[in-house]
């Protein structure tokens, strides 16, 4: 459990204050008189498994000294992760995409018809998805979430 340092709103252990102090203190004693109150720290938050919890810095709610928990998205580090053809196309079709994909690719470029047509699978960051993300105006948070979306797809 940490207190704080009143005077620098530091986070401060109770070895630190034990040497500060040169005193030997219980450990629950109470140190306001001293200057190092309680730092209380709200209950751990629920979230989904693309979310991580940080504790926030110090405050005081009214006398008591209380850390609050920032939940936030996680980047997901698509790096080495690659979906199926077959989710990709599911995937599009789902969200009324695959038609405009199929007409894109009536005027791409000879080497992306072959990527899209014989590939195994696309990672995220393949030039064939970055080039099709482009020409239908998606967004990176957009792709994100279809390419997410194509990771749950189970046939």
């Amino acid at each position: 459990m940490y207190r704080i340092n009143k005077e620098t709103g530091q986070l401060i252990s109770l070895d630190e204050i034990r040497q500060h102090l040169n005193a030997s203190i219980p450990e629950m004693a109470d140190l306001s008189n001293f200057g190092y109150p309680f730092v209380v720290d709200d209950p751990y938050p629920e979230m989904t498994e693309s979310q991580k919890a940080t504790l926030g810095k110090p405050f005081n709610d009214q006398g008591t000294w209380r850390r609050s928990w920032t939940v936030t998205d996680q980047e997901v580090n698509y790096s080495g992760v690659s979906i199926n053809r077959h989710q990709a196309k599911i995937v599009l079709m789902n969200h009324g995409l695959l038609d405009q994909v199929n007409s894109l690719m009536e005027q791409a470029d000879p080497k992306m018809v072959i990527a899209w047509t014989e590939a195994p699978s696309f990672s995220r960051n393949s030039p064939t998805l970055l080039a099709m993300a482009s020409a239908l105006n998606l967004s990176k948070e957009q792709v994100d979430e279809l390419f997410t979306e194509a990771l749950s797809v189970v046939i």
